[in-house]
């Protein structure tokens, strides 16, 4: 493939030109052929395309287990796209709320809203909530409080408790709202687990199993996944850190869109290492 060195600010003046987000090479959710299309207006006249290499630009990255606001703001400016926020208490990234103290009063967010990214940044990035078995209420409220773009069901919830809240929540409460259904692997059979949810959530995360139910730092087999001959696109999870980016770079699957980063990229549970996340980045969307 034959691209020059200032492909990255290209992208940035299609992106901001055609599709108004930030420039950048954090461009997950670009229509290709809208790409391709501007070429000529933009006096491009011979590209070879590498299309891996555009799969792994267009690749969403989600930075997940946040739980301090400076350091979510911090992240937040980076070329990413999903913010993760944990409401498992078990964690020890669990994002708290403040008891109202009432049974028929909703729980309040402890960083009466200032905890979410500022405006202009949330305009480019997802915001997700991990839940684990929990409550319809308690999913409800933390949706509404945090301004959720995407549930993560991160336990055993069943298909008909994923279905009423998808009739709760969209359109009357949060429009479009999307989800994804994690599917903890430690053997191959474990992939076939995606099936009775395939026709309710958006999108599948793939995740290494353990007692804690994520957060581990343990990778699976990757190769597993070429067992997965689902509909829905799927996220890569499980121990992904700033080694690993030539075998990211390696792995393929036509329904993988994105990786999932988290405690490899921590100085403490919660807190992430933005500069470490930002070199990943570049090594991994750029330096090709």
């Amino acid at each position: 493939m034959t691209l020059c060195k200032s492909f990255p600010n290209w992208v940035g003046v299609v992106l901001k030109k055609k599709l108004s987000v930030k420039s950048g090479p954090g461009w997950a959710g670009l229509d290709l052929m809208t790409l391709w299309q501007e070429l000529p207006q933009l006096g491009w006249v011979c590209l070879k395309v590498n299309f891996k290499f555009f799969i792994i630009m267009n690749r969403i990255i989600k930075v997940c287990g946040m739980k301090d606001p400076d350091n979510m703001k911090a992240v937040a400016a980076l070329p990413i796209n999903w913010l993760g926020l944990i409401f498992v208490p078990s964690s020890p990234r669990y994002v708290e709320m403040v008891s109202s103290m009432a049974g028929f009063i909703p729980d309040r967010a402890k960083e009466d809203g200032n905890f979410s990214a500022e405006e202009d940044l949330r305009k480019s990035l997802k915001m997700v909530g991990v839940f684990q078995n929990e409550q319809a209420q308690s999913t409800i409220t933390r949706v509404v409080n945090y301004h959720l773009d995407i549930i993560q069901f991160h336990g055993e919830e069943t298909p008909t408790l994923l279905r009423n809240l998808r009739r709760t929540l969209d359109p009357d409460i949060r429009p479009g709202i999307e989800f994804i259904k994690t599917i903890s692997v430690e053997k191959p059979e474990d992939i076939a687990k995606y099936k009775q949810y395939e026709d309710i959530v958006d999108y599948f995360l793939f995740d290494t199993k353990c007692p804690g139910g994520g957060g581990s730092g343990e990778k699976f087999d990757w190769q597993m996944l070429q067992a997965y001959d689902g509909s829905k696109p799927f996220l890569l999870s499980g121990g992904i850190g700033p080694d690993d980016v030539e075998a990211l770079k390696a792995f393929s699957h036509p329904k993988c869109i994105g990786i999932d980063i988290n405690s490899r990229f921590e100085t403490a549970p919660g807190i992430k290492d933005a500069a470490k996340i930002e070199q990943f980045i570049k090594a991994y969307r750029i330096d090709n």
